[in-house]
């Protein structure tokens, strides 16, 4: 009896220092009592496998923004990505894993540009990345001339529409990889390392930090899990689309942020991030079954979201003062 009563005190003191996991309860909770279908065994698989796109983005950009940086260009990145290998198997005969690998490295030179320009050059992060959006986007629609590219063999959009265990395959690798990424946020010197340049770049230098080589993995990583996002996007869609991915680079930051990382770097989590994508994705989720028109949605979404952040934000702030 006292050791339930501890687990519950626990959970209860958990759950106070993450609101978040609160707000995502009670949304779920006032939703399914409104529209029963919410909390279905099918809905709940859905609302997973659109989390978990935008989820793999969070995690690398989790590691981003904690490091002092931010990336405008992984919703862009996930399109080119997406007519990069349609555009190889449908019209140059690329065997298709060999153009998921050709698609997933596109996303780590892309990386490597943004990481270089920043380190190298000193473009400030917002602006390198912003410069990215439009011109990734750009050659997209060039490759494309503006139209989808479908078609795709089976066994390659098994990765975006099929369950193991009833589970999607998106959501398995994407909850693989938090698991990963959140042992190395904790664990790894790479991890401590990107929180101390985050935190104050020169002290970490100071102290013998590569802060350029820690600052240069974080955008590869970062442009690879967007285009392996984006691969899992067009596996799903069954088609290649310029435009896939539109957006998607401020959910993700609003994902993050939600999630208690703060946006001046040194703070964050990537269980944190995890939690605010799955708001995102039930909050899509739930006004889409409430029959709201897509221009409502926006707006409640973005309520909601700002509440999230600024009780996150207002939690965390507390937390550093009292400490």
């Amino acid at each position: 009896m006292k050791r339930d009563k501890n687990i519950l005190l626990q959970a209860k003191d958990y759950i106070i220092k993450n609101p978040l996991i609160l707000i995502v309860v009670v949304i779920a909770v006032v939703t399914g009592a409104i529209q029963p279908r919410f909390l279905s065994a099918f809905n709940i698989v859905t609302i997973l496998r659109q989390a978990s796109l935008l989820g793999i983005l969070s995690v690398s950009m989790t590691f981003v923004i904690v490091s002092g940086g931010i990336d405008l260009s992984v919703g862009s990145l996930m399109g080119l990505t997406s007519v990069v290998v349609a555009t190889l198997y449908k019209h140059e005969g690329v065997n298709i894993w060999v153009g998921v690998v050709i698609g997933l490295c596109v996303g780590a030179f892309s990386g490597f540009i943004i990481g270089t320009l920043i380190n190298r050059l000193k473009v400030p992060p917002f602006l390198a990345t912003l410069a990215f959006l439009g011109a990734l986007r750009g050659i997209d629609l060039v490759i494309t001339d503006s139209q989808p590219i479908n078609g795709f063999p089976e066994n390659f959009l098994w990765l975006g529409r099929g369950l193991v265990l009833r589970f999607p395959v998106p959501g398995i690798i994407w909850i693989v990889l938090v698991i990963a990424a959140a042992i190395f946020q904790r664990y790894h010197s790479y991890g401590r390392y990107v929180y101390a340049v985050g935190g104050n770049t020169e002290a970490a230098k100071y102290s013998g930090i590569n802060a350029a080589k820690i600052i240069l993995i974080t955008y590869i990583l970062n442009g690879l899990l967007a285009s392996l996002s984006g691969i899992l996007y067009t596996a799903r869609l069954d088609s290649g689309q310029p435009m896939l991915g539109h957006t998607y680079e401020l959910l993700a930051i609003a994902a993050v942020c939600s999630g208690g990382t703060s946006l001046m770097g040194g703070r964050g989590t990537v269980f944190g991030s995890a939690v605010g994508a799955v708001l995102v994705a039930m909050l899509y989720n739930a006004m889409s079954l409430l029959g709201l028109s897509t221009f409502l949605q926006e707006i409640a979404v973005g309520i909601i979201l700002i509440a999230a952040v600024s009780i996150t934000v207002s939690r965390t702030s507390r937390k550093m003062s009292l400490a």
